[in-house]
């Protein structure tokens, strides 16, 4: 009892942050923990630039700042997201991944022009 695997109720770890390679690695552990899910950053590409107010280079909330809708960000490569999530699923964590799906960024990427 309290194994909702189902998919009707469990927890969900927010990995904040976390390069896929990483977030792979950590799901044996997430499934042996009793965790349902684990939650990523947005995957596409991002801006890569200096936060203008601060002269921070790449700021958290810089995840959210879409450039492209390509699987190559700042957490890893396409290859990599889908090794996660293969490795994740076959421990028996799902995946959830935030998304950006409303705009893109208007500057570009300073980055990759």
């Amino acid at each position: 009892k309290g194994d909702y695997r189902s998919g009707q109720k469990g927890a969900i770890v927010e990995l904040f942050g976390w390069p896929h390679a990483d977030v792979e690695k950590e799901c044996a552990f997430l499934a042996e923990a009793g965790y349902m899910g684990v939650k990523v950053f947005p995957p596409q590409e991002q801006i890569m630039s200096t936060e203008p107010f601060q002269n921070v280079m790449n700021p958290w909330y810089f995840m959210y700042q879409p450039v492209s809708y390509k699987l190559e960000g700042r957490m890893g490569t396409r290859d990599e997201l889908r090794s996660m999530i293969n490795t994740c699923r076959a421990a028996g964590v799902r995946v959830y991944a935030d998304a950006v799906v409303n705009h893109m960024t208007g500057g570009g990427n300073d980055a990759n022009p």
